[in-house]
């Protein structure tokens, strides 16, 4: 895997500050699906598309998405199990993919 840098803007300032980076796995398969920057405490519910780190292809293909219509649903690459939906969240305005409960283990991500 690669070097990330925790991205550091006003949306992790307003969570407290803290920022951890997570490794998202399929709970079907166990395969490997992105990392991901959690800003602030708390269980994680949604993804923000500007927080995936890596792969390079899946942060290629959610930068690009500008609109909820232009967004597709989050599949695990291996087995293929649904694992979040398009969403806005709507008190930030921001577009981000809402992850259906008990599809993904989450773990410190280690570079």
């Amino acid at each position: 895997m690669k070097n990330i840098k925790i991205k550091k803007d006003h949306f992790r300032q307003s969570r407290g500050g803290g920022s951890k980076l997570l490794k998202v796995v399929c709970v079907q398969c166990s395969d490997f699906v992105l990392v991901y920057q959690k800003d602030g405490k708390g269980n994680l519910f949604r993804l923000y598309l500007d927080r995936i780190h890596h792969p390079d292809s899946l942060v290629k293909i959610v930068s690009s998405w500008n609109m909820i219509s232009q967004m597709d649903n989050l599949h695990c690459n291996n087995c293929k199990s649904l694992l979040a939906v398009p969403m806005v969240y709507e008190p930030e305005k921001r577009l981000a993919l809402r992850i259906i409960q008990g599809t993904i283990h989450l773990s410190k991500y280690k570079e």
